[in-house]
């Protein structure tokens, strides 16, 4: 099992590679602490996120992500994931590499 520390650093270093590779996204840090971490990513009218944390009460353990749709007044969530107590580290990787490909496209 992986420590929301060490889930917010797998994000932060995964984010980190995704802002050299891609220069058309506008990424925005909300909160970027030890305990928390939320950023946002947006292109054109798509809106992805990742939260990180250790929530009370959630539908996820401690990784949020969502993928929105603007534009799309009836049905702007395009997907939504989150993290439970089986997920490992490639879990993760491979679900932000999943969601991000929908705002490269």
């Amino acid at each position: 099992m992986l420590e929301v520390e060490k889930k917010i650093a797998l994000v932060k270093s995964w984010i980190e590679n995704l802002e050299f590779s891609s220069g058309k996204l506008n990424i925005k840090y909300i909160i970027d602490k030890k305990n928390c971490l939320e950023v946002e990513i947006s292109k054109s009218n798509l809106i992805w996120s990742v939260l990180v944390n250790s929530p009370d009460f959630a539908p996820y353990r401690n990784v949020w992500i969502e993928v929105l749709d603007l534009d799309n007044i009836d049905n702007y969530y395009i997907l939504s994931w989150g993290d439970d107590i089986s997920t490992i580290e490639d879990d993760i990787i491979n679900k932000l590499n999943e969601t991000i490909i929908l705002l490269l496209k």
